[in-house]
């Protein structure tokens, strides 16, 4: 058996389907005033009724002969209204209807409306297509009556809704293919989507068709300030219908930077709504030349526009669920205690960690239970005449409480509460969020016993501390002294001994031998040494020991000074000098400084005094924030495996025979750098002489 849906008529179907078919439709359809047409089930056509040549202006033969009739002659841009039609069928079973033009014989182009039905045998299989065609344009041209744009339009908006339903939640698909359904559908140059931003500044385009190049184009946002006419029309929610968008008082003002531009004469601009507010726009735009829009086109872009608000609602509330279920997620999984209760305190939310903490079974009703039940007796009174009415009054309260859980024990707790607020503006429910201090509260008691501790240790250790100054005071004091004692007691006899000795040489070295001379030269040597050597001494004990005083000078100043206190030793020894110190500022101990610069040069004098052409060069350099000195001489070098021996006290590299000296002078000099926060080293080699260094961090300044 043969069944096409929705006429009744039921035929069998045997080898020869076409000759069955033919005979049943023969009978119903050839009176019909639409054109109707059998499409066989490789989709050629098998039947067609007269009424069909007189639509397409082809004969029955000519209709026959062609396999794709008639779906070649589809207007080129109505082919996406006829393949949705065609997938709509082919999805649900069902007969489908689309308003789409068709390019009849001669070049004439019929608006008409298709409908595209299945036809299936008993068993459910397709085997073969009704195409039924109402010429819609031949209808207005016999009844000389406006063609019903509802009706026409009726299978374009289905599919649109349709096609929402594929999309999701992809607005700019959605948008993307009614844009472009409309275009066609109108034949239209223009149509567009646009919706405000944010902050409500600007009209920006979701999508927009331009038929005139056929495809999607990208549009500027539009300010809204730009056009407050047209804006507060949308914003009114008013229809806009522009025959003549150049001279309608809505859409005028666009026309010297929208409307010419873009070649655009009429508009029909329907609001988008959201909500209760308005979204966007769906607009329409036609030219060149006016365009009179029915009323059933005004009536269509409006359901759009509608459509559209709707779908923005859906998105809306899909994202408010997915943000509801999120925050439901987070709530059920955080380790504080939520819940909502009336005012009456009925709790009607409590989440997992909360049942947990107050002894609630996870799947227990919560009927029975009310709020008060979790505070302490002796707190109840300040939760009903002070806490609550302070949530009523204000909305919300925070603060540290006391809760009991269902077993009587209590525990400290931190709550906030928050009133939830009904159409009348009264507050209804009340949610909290309680947390439980008890392992706050016992790190802080441990903290508080820590820093007890620590208070107790650094008592301890500030008692030890001035214990210690104190025997560092005594220390210095007996250094102090012990530097008198060296100084007078032990320098006395040495001074007896040079005395005595050179008496002896003036009043009796003519009575004495000559050996018994060289002995006195001898003791009168070693006592000189012996002092020199006690003197230094107390150099290298007071400068560890003296408190430093910084202070502002040149350093071009004070090696100036040097020189000049060692001016005679230069001249005796012919030394050639070369003096390239800058005159930079710095800011040291003085006295250190000049302790140290003296004990350089002296030691480069001594050093280069047995060369036949003593020399001696002094320079300064600023390098990496450092102040660094440089003192050169050309004696007899040393071997640099012993650097680190020179600046020890007492260590000497050469025979005080060929060298005099206490083995004292560079270890001051060692001392006085440390003091500074500086640092010393020497560069050398034996016979080429040797160049000291002294380098000083972060003490240059400006001149």
């Amino acid at each position: 058996m043969v069944r096409m849906p929705g006429t009744g008529l039921t035929t069998g179907c045997n080898d020869t389907v076409t000759h069955m078919l033919t005979h049943m439709l023969t009978q119903t359809l050839t009176q019909s005033p639409d054109g109707e047409v059998l499409l066989g089930p490789s989709g050629a056509p098998i039947w067609a009724n007269p009424a069909t040549t007189l639509i397409t202006g082809f004969s029955h033969d000519e209709c026959l002969a062609m396999p794709d009739f008639p779906c070649r002659f589809i207007y080129p841009n109505d082919r996406p209204l006829f393949d949705a039609m065609v997938q709509s069928v082919a999805s649900s079973g069902q007969a489908s209807q689309a308003h789409l033009r068709l390019m009849c014989k001669g070049q004439d182009i019929h608006w008409v409306t298709m409908t595209w039905q299945p036809v299936h045998d008993d068993t459910g299989k397709t085997v073969g297509t009704r195409v039924g065609m109402r010429d819609m344009s031949l209808m207005a041209r016999t009844t000389s009556s406006p063609i019903n744009h509802l009706q026409v339009y009726r299978h374009l908006a289905a599919s649109i809704s349709k096609q929402a339903r594929l999309q999701g939640h992809d607005l700019t698909s959605l948008c993307a293919y009614v844009v472009k359904a409309v275009a066609v559908a109108l034949d239209v140059k223009r149509v567009g989507v646009w919706l405000f931003n944010a902050p409500h500044t600007e009209l920006q385009c979701i999508s927009l068709f331009d038929a005139g190049v056929g495809q999607h184009v990208a549009m500027p946002p539009i300010p809204v300030s730009a056009y407050p006419v047209y804006m507060r029309a949308i914003a009114m929610d008013d229809l806009i219908v522009a025959h003549d968008a150049l001279a309608h008082e809505v859409t005028r003002e666009l026309g010297p930077s929208y409307l010419t531009p873009l070649g655009i004469t009429s508009m029909l601009d329907a609001p988008i709504q959201q909500s209760g507010t308005t979204a966007g726009v769906l607009c329409i735009e036609h030219g060149p030349g006016t365009r009179q829009w029915a009323v059933g086109e005004g009536a269509f872009a409006d359901a759009l526009a509608e459509m559209i608000g709707q779908y923005l609602e859906a998105q809306e509330r899909t994202h408010l669920q997915a943000l509801s279920q999120r925050l439901v997620s987070i709530i059920d999984t955080t380790p504080d205690l939520v819940f909502t209760a009336t005012l009456q305190g009925d709790v009607v939310y409590l989440n997992p960690s909360g049942r947990r903490l107050l002894g609630v079974g996870l799947n227990e009703p919560l009927h029975q239970v009310n709020a008060i039940d979790f505070v302490p007796p002796q707190w109840r009174e300040q939760r009903v005449n002070l806490i609550i009415p302070h949530i009523l009054k204000h909305g919300s309260w925070s603060g540290e409480v006391s809760v009991q859980d269902l077993q009587g024990n209590t525990f400290p707790a931190w709550e906030y509460f928050l009133g939830h607020r009904n159409a009348d503006n009264r507050i209804e429910y009340i949610s909290g969020v309680v947390r439980d201090l008890r392992k706050q509260k016992t790190i802080e008691h441990e903290l508080r016993q820590r820093e007890a501790s620590l208070k107790q240790l650094n008592d301890e250790l500030e008692a030890r501390v001035m214990d210690r100054t104190r025997q560092l005071e005594e220390v210095n004091s007996n250094l102090e002294t012990f530097a008198f004692s060296v100084s007078h007691d032990l320098k006395a006899p040495l001074r007896g001994i040079d005395g005595y000795s050179r008496l002896l040489v003036d009043e009796y070295r003519h009575q004495l031998p000559a050996d018994a001379q060289g002995f006195i030269d001898n003791i009168r040597q070693a006592a000189s040494s012996m002092s020199q050597l006690i003197d230094d001494l107390l150099t290298y004990s007071r400068l560890g020991r003296r408190e430093l005083s910084r202070s502002k000078f040149s350093i071009r100043a004070a090696i100036d000074r040097i020189l000049t206190e060692r001016q005679h030793d230069l001249q005796t020894h012919h030394v050639q000098l070369d003096n390239l110190v800058q005159d930079l500022m710095v800011e040291v101990d003085l006295e250190c400084f000049l302790q140290l610069m003296r004990n350089l040069i002296d030691n480069a004098i001594k050093f280069s005094s047995h060369q036949a052409d003593p020399r001696i060069a002094l320079h300064s350099e600023t390098r990496d924030g450092e102040l660094v000195m440089g003192v050169k001489d050309n004696g007899c070098g040393f071997d640099m495996k012993y650097h680190q021996r020179i600046f020890t006290i007492f260590q000497r590299l050469h025979r005080s025979q060929d060298y005099p000296g206490t083995g004292v002078g560079l270890a001051i000099v060692h001392k006085a750098a440390e003091r500074m926060q500086g640092r010393v080293w020497a560069s050398s080699s034996p016979g080429t002489g040797a160049t000291f260094f002294l380098a000083l961090p972060d003490f240059t300044v400006s001149p």
